[in-house]
């Protein structure tokens, strides 16, 4: 009956326009391609940016018109699977990597360089992508996001970005991620905190989280 694909999760719930989602399930094949439905509308295609049998990550168009879609698994032309639900907002898209530039406008063609950078000029709805490297600091986000229109702190897929503290930290008390606002979604990243005796990694709103090395 679902045409031997099972889809288990689609992950953020909400996301903008422009932004990427996971879905992960079984059963996937390579050649399958995903889309957005909405009732009485042509359905949308997605982009596949990785693909494998667990787990395929496609981007949301960003031209698309906000509001609410099923996800369909598409293969040999028929839409199989459940249709789990999606809400597209409308939110800037923005990028770091360590080869940017805090002067750059924060697009994915001129990324900043510095995580600070992006903390400090974030708003609601806006989704920032991690780049492969390795952002040393202590860093705040103090921004909220709204319900329905998050602020994203997200890897890049595929991509392998490492939040670290350096030996030089002022011991146990600060965390490498404090997150002191409300909606805001952090995934897809990796944190280290490098004071061996300090397993604290990240604070949120007045609870320790991840606390191993």
């Amino acid at each position: 009956a679902n045409g031997g694909v099972d889809v288990w999760e689609v992950w953020p719930p909400t996301v903008p326009t422009g932004g990427f989602l996971w879905v992960t399930g079984a059963g996937f094949r390579l050649a399958d391609r995903f889309e957005l439905q909405q009732r009485g509308t042509p359905a949308v295609p997605l982009t596949t940016v990785t693909s494998s049998p667990g787990e395929t990550t496609v981007r949301i168009p960003a031209q698309l018109e906000p509001g609410t879609f099923h996800l369909s698994v598409v293969r040999e032309g028929q839409a199989i699977g459940c249709q789990p639900t999606v809400s597209v907002f409308a939110g800037r898209v923005l990028f770091v990597s360590p080869g940017g530039d805090d002067g750059a406008s924060g697009e994915e063609a001129a990324p900043w360089k510095s995580l600070t950078t992006a903390l400090t000029r974030v708003q609601s709805g806006d989704f920032v992508y991690l780049r492969t490297g390795s952002y040393e600091g202590e860093f705040d986000i103090t921004t909220s996001g709204e319900p329905g229109r998050p602020i994203g702190l997200v890897g890049y897929p595929d991509d392998w970005p490492v939040l670290t503290t350096p030996l030089t930290a002022r011991g146990c008390m600060n965390a490498t991620l404090n997150v002191t606002g409300s909606d805001v979604l952090v995934d897809h990243l990796n944190v280290a905190n490098e004071l061996r005796h300090c397993l604290r990694a990240v604070h949120v709103r007045g609870r320790w989280l991840f606390e191993s090395n």
